[in-house]
């Protein structure tokens, strides 16, 4: 056992020899204990038993998908080698199977990220979802940089009289320019800081969103910090201080009056830039919102409204379900109650089969239901008969879904009756054929992003770990509470695990939620970055322009019209950034809705409403800017230079 239970169930220090009981039915004697696993392993175990103890465990098994095989190689064996070797193995071991399977290996290090395999012994996340998170990061970094750079201009003509003394006095212009970067990697080095204040604020909130126990070592990671905070300092900083280096000590130092020319054009080009990527964000949230509209209306084929999963995975025998099924028939606020081992939100198994027609069995996947399933999740049958109680032969036969028809080449009409050869009895020497007694039109088990794929149900076993029952709307809050007083007095020894159908459902779709959330909250902040950027450069233009302002003034312009003034220049930036934003904004979610087998189709309003909003906002910050200088007294204007 590990040190974790070492410590929870013995006082003592030496539980060697001691007995411990699993599952009310099992004695172990501890032989040791291991130190606790790291947090960053995909193992997730806290005992090891040994597996021939099970009476289900088989060594030569090989068709069972249950076990886990590790394998340590040698320094010196090529992996690819190895896994060429396993096609003579598989050849060898896995008749009649060896045409089906196929063996690969898979790194340890690739499993957390790097894996799409089914029933992974780990809970596994989306190396692609971390790279796009990883890139709206440096885009919003970069939008940083470019917005210090226009407030760093714009602020120049507040230090104008600083550099031109310094120049005079004998300062080169090297210096100068360490100096202003030097400015910009100790604010650079503040803002690491208090982001990392920011991040220990936020981290409670990030370890729920994320589901994970994530702590970050800074001191770890602080020269990765460090660097950081001097590339981006020395990034961010050129510009200004190549800029203000440029400074002549005698006009500046008459009046403040600098030509400001230099860079205009790459002022404006970082400006459509930064809102080219706000925009593109914007349409990101927007499309993801729509999608996640689709699916939360669509019709995924099943009921699942008010509907509640109870699970009892180690019922081997079917003993409890039984019996629970039973006690739950006479709660008032149950409609029905089905027993299964699958329901939509969890993945069937695959099993093999053989159906009529065919040379060789093929893997298909399957479910395991009693007779009340159909009907308690209102799957629709389209030809033949639910499964019965009364008909015995009933236990060797099977419902197709229209998945499974079309795959088999068959009609519709003429499924009903054929036969598929299956080992009904988990023995491959004793594989009957079953009889088609029904198919139910297609319904969504899986998500969106997969095809519906061919299944196959059958109610030949006795193990139904999950009933599912249809509860009243009106009182299911008082209705679980009864389940779970009902669950207290079956005897069971493990404890009561439930889920609303719904919530199974939604869970397919995590990483989309997730992904829609972070974008919405960077889009939001790559608005906020922008505008603020936008609001120095509007600035360091209208104080450029204070004079012609006042020269405007005098002949007779009002407030609105040198609003318009500036405003125009302005909003030209922004509409370019909307027409480069919209096709790269089309791309980017036209393959991010490629992930779904079904989707929705993007709307042109989205587009539209994405680069309005980015207008709006833009305009509102230059806006206000501008009407701070256009209230000014003409005198004041005309006396500035």
């Amino acid at each position: 056992m590990s040190e974790k239970w070492l410590k929870e169930f013995f006082t003592e220090d030496d539980p060697i020899g001691r007995v411990i009981r699993l599952n009310s039915d099992r004695n172990y004697i501890v032989k040791g204990v291991f130190k606790n696993l790291p947090r960053n392993s995909h193992f997730d175990f806290q005992l090891l038993v040994n597996a021939n103890d099970d009476p289900e465990f088989r060594e030569d098994d090989f068709r069972s998908l249950d076990m886990y095989t590790y394998v340590l190689l040698d320094e010196k064996t090529d992996p690819m080698a190895f896994e060429r070797k396993l096609v003579q193995f598989k050849n060898n071991y896995l008749e009649p199977y060896k045409d089906l399977l196929d063996m690969r290996v898979q790194p340890m290090l690739d499993i957390h990220l790097r894996s799409h395999n089914e029933f992974e012994a780990a809970n596994t996340s989306s190396r692609t979802l971390l790279l796009i998170v990883l890139g709206i990061a440096v885009l919003i970094l970069v939008i940083a940089g470019i917005n210090y750079m226009n407030l760093a201009v714009a602020q120049s003509l507040m230090r104008s009289k600083e550099v031109g003394l310094r120049k005079v006095v004998g300062a080169t212009r090297q210096k100068i320019i360490f100096q202003f970067i030097g400015e910009s990697v100790l604010i650079t080095l503040i803002a690491l800081f208090t982001g990392i204040m920011l991040m220990e604020l936020i981290l409670p909130a990030f370890k729920t969103f994320t589901q994970t126990d994530f702590n970050p070592n800074y001191l770890q990671e602080l020269w990765k910090l460090m660097g950081l905070v001097v590339i981006i300092g020395i990034i961010s900083g050129s510009y200004p201080a190549f800029y203000v280096s440029t400074f002549q000590p005698a006009k500046v130092l008459k009046g403040r009056t600098i030509s400001g020319n230099g860079g205009g054009l790459l002022k404006k080009a970082l400006v459509v830039f930064q809102f080219a990527i706000s925009v593109v964000l914007l349409i990101g949230t927007g499309i993801i919102y729509q999608q996640f509209n689709f699916i939360k209306n669509k019709d995924l084929g099943f009921r699942r409204d008010v509907m509640l999963n109870v699970y009892l995975w180690n019922d081997s025998t079917g003993a409890y379900s039984g019996q629970f099924r039973d006690e739950l028939k006479n709660i008032p606020g149950i409609e029905s109650v089905c027993q299964s081992d699958h329901v939509p939100g969890n993945e069937p198994w695959f099993d093999h089969f053989w159906p009529e027609g065919f040379d060789s069995h093929m893997p298909l996947r399957t479910l395991n239901v009693s007779p009340e399933y159909i009907p308690t999740l209102d799957l629709k049958l389209l030809a033949g008969r639910n499964f019965s109680e009364e008909n015995s032969l009933d236990t060797a036969a099977c419902i197709l879904n229209e998945a499974a028809v079309k795959h088999f080449g068959w009609e519709l009409n003429d499924a009903i009756g054929k036969t598929i050869k299956y080992n009904f009895s988990n023995r491959w020497e004793e594989i009957i054929a079953a009889k088609v007694i029904g198919v139910v039109k297609d319904y969504h088990f899986q998500s969106l992003h997969q095809k519906i794929e061919p299944v196959v149900i059958t109610m030949h076993k006795k193990y139904y770990p999950i009933l599912t029952m249809q509860m009243n709307r009106n009182n299911a809050k008082q209705t679980v509470e009864t389940i779970e007083a009902k669950y207290a007095k079956l005897g069971y020894p493990f404890p009561f695990d439930y889920e609303y159908l719904d919530k199974g459902v939604e869970e397919m779709y995590m990483i989309d939620y997730k992904l829609g959330k972070i974008l919405i909250w960077f889009s939001l902040l790559s608005v906020l970055i922008a505008c603020l950027g936008l609001m120095g450069l509007s600035s360091f233009a209208v104080e450029k322009k204070t004079r012609e302002i006042g020269v405007r003034k005098v002949f007779g312009a009002s407030v609105k019209e040198i609003m318009a003034f500036i405003v125009k220049e302005f909003s030209v930036l922004v509409l370019i950034a909307a027409f480069i934003a919209i096709p790269v904004g089309w791309y980017a979610m036209n393959q991010y809705l490629d992930q779904f087998a079904y989707r929705d189709q993007m709307s042109w309003w989205v587009f539209l409403l994405s680069a309005i909003v980015a207008f709006i906002v833009a305009m509102l910050t230059v806006g206000f800017q501008t009407y701070k200088y256009a209230m000014k007294n003409p005198a004041e204007a005309l006396k500035w230079e």
